[in-house]
């Protein structure tokens, strides 16, 4: 797994209520200086440096699943099948998106990632699918998908740049009270249920028309995608917006479409 660790960073600091400490003071602690005006040789006039971002694959990631299903293939005019996924995926980092890669202001020695250690972004306990099709009479087909899993895992952050190394995030990698691990909370379930009914019209040969009609979201359940995630410095006494919610999953969604064949 790709990790990108800021080699100049200030040293780890624990955050809580009272716990800050300041862009000057975490400046001073950064093992390779800092941006002066002072000037260099060959009349340079900046020298030193801020952040010094390092790349490499020593990510560490895990996971473990189970996963059962059943098929029951098509006959007497039906067909289902079933799938469940219990799982666990855990890690320091994660770079499914470039940014999730970071861990600055997050080291102690030497990139020691421990701190970040904890559920991975996409860690989803359980998964089940239930799918079916139905063939009725005079070509008509029926089809549902019910879709369910656990909700991914998200972290818990500060909201401001409380260690002073420059960064502020409400992603995974933020700045979060030190008594709180990376992901730590979790979103509600996830759950789909799509339908869909087909009619194949009948021309000259091998000819036909597909006509085709889609429901997404059946239910018009709404599945939340992100939360207000600023818990504060002090978790017992999270901001009243913590955990409101800022976003949902596409809601009830209906199409139609018309398929020649030939």
């Amino acid at each position: 797994m790709l990790v990108t660790w800021d080699i100049n960073a200030p040293p780890y600091f624990p955050l809580g209520p009272g716990q800050t400490r300041t862009v000057a003071q975490a400046n001073a602690l950064r093992p390779l200086g800092v941006p002066n005006r002072t000037g260099g040789s060959y009349g340079v006039d900046f020298t030193g440096f801020r952040s010094l971002y390092l790349q490499f694959n020593g990510g560490h990631t895990e996971y473990d699943a189970i996963k059962l299903g059943i098929n029951k293939r098509l006959s007497h005019h039906y067909a289902l099948q079933t799938n469940y996924t219990l799982g666990r995926a855990r890690g320091d980092v994660d770079n499914f998106r470039l940014a999730n890669s970071m861990v600055p202001g997050l080291t102690a020695i030497d990139g020691d990632r421990t701190y970040q250690w904890g559920p991975s972004d996409t860690d989803a306990p359980h998964v089940f699918v239930l799918s079916g099709t139905y063939e009725a009479a005079l070509g008509l087909r029926v089809g549902t998908i019910l879709f369910a899993r656990s909700g991914f895992p998200y972290t818990g952050v500060v909201g401001q740049d409380s260690d002073g190394d420059g960064f502020s995030s409400n992603a995974s990698y933020g700045d979060r009270p030190s008594s709180l691990s990376r992901n730590s909370f979790r979103y509600p379930a996830t759950v789909t249920f799509d339908t869909s009914a087909a009619y194949d019209l009948k021309l000259v040969g091998t000819q036909r028309v597909e006509l085709r009609f889609d429901v997404f979201n059946l239910l018009n359940r709404k599945n939340v995608s992100t939360y207000n995630n600023i818990v504060g410095l002090n978790p017992s006494a999270p901001p009243a917006t913590f955990g409101a919610i800022t976003g949902v999953r596409d809601q009830r969604q209906a199409q139609v479409a018309v398929r020649y064949r030939f």
